[in-house]
């Protein structure tokens, strides 16, 4: 993995970026954080808002309690970094973009969203829903060292990463 951007470029890219698209999500953080778990519903907004529809009707077939518990043990600070993922992609209709968006917007350490366009942009290929552990948590290392490194939040990388990659598919 390289990124091939400069601090400034981030910034800009990250200020590129429609942030009114992430107002469905940003509306939920603070419930969510409070409750310590996502409900049905917010697993359904977050899967829309990740462009992933297509699997909402697999979402609703899991149980309001499963979605709780699950999300619930992803999202405790004592779960371990490969079962908090492996919780959530149990779900019914929940891939690694959608786990990685649970954990970027909902749990408290910094997580990047493993999402096409962000891969893309680091010069990584993703062709298939699912992940191996071992490649997720590089690239979670990884962007978590570039935030570090430039001082930014793992929101604003998110978006630059996102953006970029828009920018050069036009």
């Amino acid at each position: 993995m390289e990124l091939r951007l400069d601090k400034s470029e981030i910034l800009y890219y990250a200020s590129e970026y429609n942030a009114d698209y992430d107002k469905p999500i940003c509306r939920l953080v603070e419930d969510v954080k409070g409750r310590g778990y996502l409900e049905r519903p917010d697993l359904l907004e977050l899967s829309i808002w990740q462009a992933t529809e297509r699997n909402t009707h697999r979402i609703v077939k899991n149980r309001d309690s499963v979605v709780e518990e699950m999300t619930g043990l992803s999202l405790a600070a004592e779960t371990d970094e490969e079962d908090r993922i492996n919780y959530l992609c149990d779900l019914h209709g929940v891939q690694s973009t959608v786990a990685s968006a649970i954990l970027h917007w909902f749990h408290d350490d910094d997580y990047p969203i493993y999402s096409k366009p962000a891969l893309e942009t680091v010069g990584v290929e993703k062709n298939h829903c699912m992940v191996r552990f071992d490649d997720w948590m590089r690239y979670v290392l990884f962007c978590r060292r570039i935030a570090k490194e430039n001082e930014i939040t793992m929101r604003e990388l998110d978006r630059a990463l996102c953006q970029y990659s828009k920018g050069q598919s036009a």
